[in-house]
């Protein structure tokens, strides 16, 4: 009927809305669940340097500089590299997919608040109710963890792209 879904039609409205207003920063930190350091260029030569044997170390860093091991200094020097080959298919389609699903975890929480709010008010058997949100955070279980899987190739490829240009030139 039309009364009942118009609470759920402006939640949603309103949940995109807010969604908008969440910084990249944010939605990073409900992606990595890591509120110091959530950017995925903050581990790029401490976890994911020497994850990929495509990965040319060496002459990365003779191209580069030397690896820094702090989390601000890896996710900038690694934003560097990634500049150089974002135009790349395989680097910018990474790209897209972390930051879809970057954008759909950040959704599904959103979700599990207003639309697990709504549910506790409007679906009248605990069971379902519980089964909707559940279903809600599973949806964001996996939106995550979609997204720091891209998110890693997103690092691996941009580094072993550029540890290969001047090889190719």
């Amino acid at each position: 009927n039309l009364r009942g879904s118009l609470p759920i039609g402006l939640a949603l409205v309103f949940t995109g809305i807010l969604n908008s207003q969440m910084t990249p920063l944010t939605k990073a930190r409900l992606v990595f669940l890591d509120w110091q350091h959530p950017l995925p260029g903050c581990r790029a030569f401490t976890q994911y340097l020497h994850s990929d044997n495509r990965i040319d170390a060496a002459a990365l860093e003779r191209r580069f500089g030397p690896f820094p091991t702090d989390p601000d200094e890896q996710n900038r020097t690694w934003y560097g590299i990634y500049q150089t080959v974002r135009d790349v298919p395989s680097v910018s389609d990474a790209s897209k997919g972390y930051l879809f699903g970057r954008d759909y975890a950040a959704l599904m929480v959103l979700a599990i608040v207003i639309f697990g709010v709504l549910a506790l008010i409007l679906i009248k058997t605990p069971l379902l109710c519980i089964g909707y949100i559940a279903t809600l955070f599973i949806q964001y279980l996996l939106a995550a963890n979609s997204a720091r899987k891209h998110a890693t190739r997103l690092i691996t490829n941009s580094m072993a792209i550029a540890s290969q240009e001047k090889k190719n030139a």
